[in-house]
């Protein structure tokens, strides 16, 4: 009996250990990776230079290690790109042809000096915006920073950028006129990365996507679902919405984009010059090509 005992121990203790294993297969938070030459020489664990090749262990030309190699910058452009202001009134839009931006990594799950310029952008399909600096039709946005995270954990998680103001941390991310309405955009937008996650790739791919992810809120009587990117970090949205569902969203505020509107179309649609901080959300998809790097998650 008292063998089966220790047994019993011994195999509670290897499935504990396995469990743990299996919970944290991935690190806390994902990282860059370069693919490069093995020092001392043909020391490494694969023989090419995107590290999709395996070899002899310690035999090979090349190794992963954390970092951003020379840390190139990369630069991008993407298609057609909307900003939705939705309200009981319905979805207001700011829509553009397309975009563009640059920016480097840094280790270990950071970009810095990010822009990005939309172009040939309207409201109403008539009214052209623009920006401090660029011109008709361009909204800038001046530089951002950005943070690598997990929008959803588990054995395949989802990685995410978290970009905002580098100078100024949750504060204004853009400025901009359309004519009939004025803009200034607030707080940080995550969206979805791709093509460079557990894989060596000069490309990577940014998806910003608005849903009603946000719930139900209430105007003067009035009830709405607005439109939002992504709320935070896997392990931030279980508080984001418990807050939103008792009316306390300050107290764990949802990190999405807020803006506030003032100018002509606002005072036609609500009597008011500026409106208070209203929820906005960005459609939007940029491709981007710099140094060949791997996001591990």
């Amino acid at each position: 009996m008292k063998r089966m005992s220790i047994l019993a121990l011994c195999l509670a203790a290897a499935f504990a250990t396995a469990g743990v294993l299996a919970t944290g297969a991935f690190a806390a938070e994902p990282a860059w990776f370069a693919c490069v030459k093995a020092s001392p020489k043909n020391s490494g664990n694969y023989n090419n230079k995107t590290c999709t090749e395996a070899s002899e262990p310690g035999k090979g030309k090349y190794e992963l290690k954390e970092g951003v190699g020379k840390a190139k910058a990369f630069k991008g452009s993407g298609g057609a790109a909307v900003l939705h202001v939705k309200t009981w009134l319905g979805d207001e839009k700011v829509e553009c042809a397309s975009s563009k931006d640059a920016g480097k990594p840094a280790a270990p799950n950071l970009e810095t000096d990010v822009t990005v310029a939309y172009s040939k952008c309207t409201v109403f399909t008539t009214h052209e915006c623009t920006s401090a600096g660029a011109k008709a039709g361009e909204i800038k946005v001046p530089a951002m920073k950005g943070k690598l995270g997990y929008v959803e954990e588990g054995a395949t998680p989802v990685v995410g950028l978290r970009l905002e103001n580098e100078a100024s941390p949750g504060g204004t991310l853009a400025e901009f006129n359309c004519g009939i309405v004025r803009a200034t955009l607030n707080n940080q937008v995550i969206g979805v990365v791709s093509k460079d996650v557990n894989v060596v790739n000069t490309q990577s791919e940014l998806n910003d996507e608005a849903t009603e992810r946000y719930g139900e809120h209430e105007f003067d009587g009035k009830k709405f679902k607005p439109l939002v990117n992504i709320l935070g970090w896997a392990n931030e949205v279980a508080g984001i919405e418990a807050a939103q569902k008792e009316n306390d969203e300050e107290a764990d505020p949802a990190h999405v984009l807020k803006g506030e509107f003032c100018g002509e179309l606002v005072e036609e649609l609500l009597g008011v010059e500026c409106t208070p901080p209203a929820y906005a959300g960005l459609d939007a998809t940029i491709v981007n090509k710099g140094e060949a790097l791997m996001i591990k998650a």
